[in-house]
């Protein structure tokens, strides 16, 4: 049996989508299937794996599962992605709406650009400090998947993301959940510029939608910038990201990046060989 896919990336984020209402070859176990696909040289290679199917509640649903097996609760670029795919397989209209497991998104899809309607966001504190970069004070917050925010003078120079992600992520102050980690520096007063180890990916990416939404706020917060903020990502492409802030949540989060599709195909049997 084999499985049709479409391979696509949001602004870096590269994942493998699949139309779960219509497939009846998926196996039982998600986890171990998408650790199989997403692996690269005898899999596809990606961050990670994107289910849409049905909904009750909106014109489709929506389910994210980490190179690693995870589920990941929410997954900004993902979320792109995944809009621009429903539309593009006449799923869902441009302006959409799609079920998540930490609640409804909402989307308008133009072409491969893409703006979501997200979830709130949740500050958690501030003032975390890690062993592994001494010096540097994190900000810590949530949507969906929690983040740690640190503004450093060049992200660029810091030589092994991988590691410092890797120690923070694990860190005691962040369990049970962990974070991703992003590394921020200042280029104008409306740009900074980002990188990000997600958890689940267990690597840098080359890009993170809720790491970006996460860190314009906290550069916003330690008044680096002002609205709207675009946020330069690895692979070179820009988010652009707008709130509003009530206490210490933030709603009306809109995030605007790029979602293209790259390939179609069909995952067959001997991938799991």
């Amino acid at each position: 049996m084999s499985i049709e896919f479409l391979k696509m990336h949001g602004s870096g984020n590269d994942f493998v989508v699949i139309n779960a209402s219509t497939s009846e070859t998926l196996p039982d176990d998600m986890a171990a299937f998408t650790r199989i696909v997403c692996r690269k040289g005898t899999g596809l290679g990606a961050d990670g794996v994107i289910l849409i199917g049905e909904s009750d509640a909106a014109d489709f649903s929506w389910r994210y599962i980490n190179a690693d097996g995870s589920d990941g609760e929410m997954c900004g670029n993902g979320a792109m992605v995944g809009a621009r795919y429903a539309v593009h397989r006449d799923l869902a209209p441009t302006m959409c709406s799609f079920e998540t497991s930490v609640g409804i998104v909402e989307a308008e899809v133009d072409g491969e650009r893409v703006t979501l309607r997200m979830v709130d966001a949740e500050w958690l504190g501030s003032g975390l400090v890690f062993d592994v970069l001494p010096g540097i004070d994190f900000d810590h917050l949530n949507l969906g998947v929690p983040h740690v925010v640190g503004v450093v003078d060049d992200a660029d120079a810091v030589s092994d993301l991988d590691a410092v992600g890797r120690a923070i992520r694990h860190d005691p102050q962040l369990q049970p959940r962990g974070a991703n980690v992003n590394l921020i520096h200042l280029v104008d007063e409306h740009t900074i510029r980002m990188r990000t180890y997600e958890r689940g990916v267990e690597a840098e990416t080359l890009a993170c939608g809720t790491g970006a939404i996460c860190s314009a706020i906290a550069a916003e917060r330690r008044e680096l910038v002002t609205q709207p903020v675009s946020v330069i990502v690895s692979s070179g492409m820009t988010l652009t990201v707008t709130w509003q802030q009530v206490g210490e949540r933030f709603t009306e989060i809109g995030l605007t990046g790029t979602a293209r599709i790259v390939a179609e195909g069909r995952i067959l049997p001997e991938i799991f060989l």
